[in-house]
């Protein structure tokens, strides 16, 4: 057992038929560590609150929240993408950090007494940007003599989350969208609203409206009553990576780069063009119509 002793030890012989005896005493001397403690040879663990794997955040301050178990806790020490370590000696604490647009990794190391060692790694986003919305069909701010019956739009993002559109006559509602494409739907007459809106993954959001007329005219009341309609030109798929489709009936197309160059021009029904075309925005002028339209692979 652990403690403090003194050793006494007497010696008893015969020497000559007489009986004699001789006493050894030691000094006073211990005795420890005779039932040593298992060594600990478990590493801590450490625990992150925040940020989460993978989250996403709309602002260059993230919140960080840790706590390490070992009952021989010594430090704890991080980094952000490999940059200066910082070291504390509290077991648990929350802090906020300063991250860069982008991706970031955090790396946490954690220490015991013993020296055992335990690491996390934690990945995150920094993701400051709205979606950029571009509303291709209809103009904002044209007049047009007869009903619009597409919607034609383009939205980016690298961490798009979704998209949706909305109308004067209906409220935004959760009709999700592509990134890019051409919805169907039909304006009233008057001023008509339309809008695309869009989240990404960081929760920033965007929204990008046309505001229209439609003011049929005497030509256009004159064919209704004739029976006869007037042909409405649909272009798909807008944005396009081979090639466009314009459908409808003796139509003649001419298309021009953002510079003012003719790349297309051609007559017929049902025209289907545009894969030598590079990547870029176009402008098209169809029947007297005017469309912008984008090639992207």
């Amino acid at each position: 057992m652990n403690g403090k002793y003194n050793i006494e030890i007497t010696f008893n012989y015969v020497k000559n038929k007489e009986a004699k005896s001789i006493q050894i005493k030691s000094q006073e001397f211990y005795i420890l560590n005779q039932n040593p403690e298992p060594l600990d040879t478990i590493p801590p663990k450490i625990s992150l609150s925040s940020p989460i794997e993978n989250s996403f955040w709309n602002s260059s301050q993230v919140s960080v929240g840790y706590s390490v178990s070992d009952a021989n806790f010594k430090e704890v020490e991080w980094n952000l993408n490999s940059g200066e370590t910082e070291k504390a000696c509290n077991s648990d604490s929350s802090f906020s950090i300063y991250a860069r647009e982008g991706k970031n990794t955090l790396e946490f190391k954690a220490k015991d007494k013993q020296g055992n060692e335990a690491y996390l790694t934690r990945n995150f986003v920094v993701d400051k940007t709205n979606p950029a919305i571009e509303i291709l069909y209809p103009e904002d701010g044209k007049i047009y003599s007869d009903s619009v019956n597409c919607f034609e739009y383009s939205v980016s993002d690298a961490n798009l989350d979704s998209c949706w559109y909305s109308t004067d006559d209906e409220m935004a509602k959760n009709y999700l969208l592509d990134s890019a494409g051409t919805i169907k739907i039909k304006s009233h007459d008057g001023e008509n609203v339309w809008k695309i809106h869009a989240k990404d993954k960081a929760k920033n959001q965007a929204t990008k409206q046309v505001k229209f007329n439609i003011k049929k005219t005497n030509a256009n009341e004159e064919s209704r009553a004739s029976g006869k309609s007037i042909e409405k030109i649909l272009v798909y798929p807008n944005p396009f990576n081979e090639y466009l489709t314009a459908f409808g009936s003796n139509l003649f197309i001419q298309a021009y780069d953002l510079l003012g160059r003719k790349v297309y021009s051609g007559k017929g029904d049902n025209l289907k063009f545009g894969k030598d075309l590079p990547n870029g925005v176009y402008l098209l002028e169809i029947n007297g119509q005017k469309r912008k339209v984008i090639k992207s692979k």
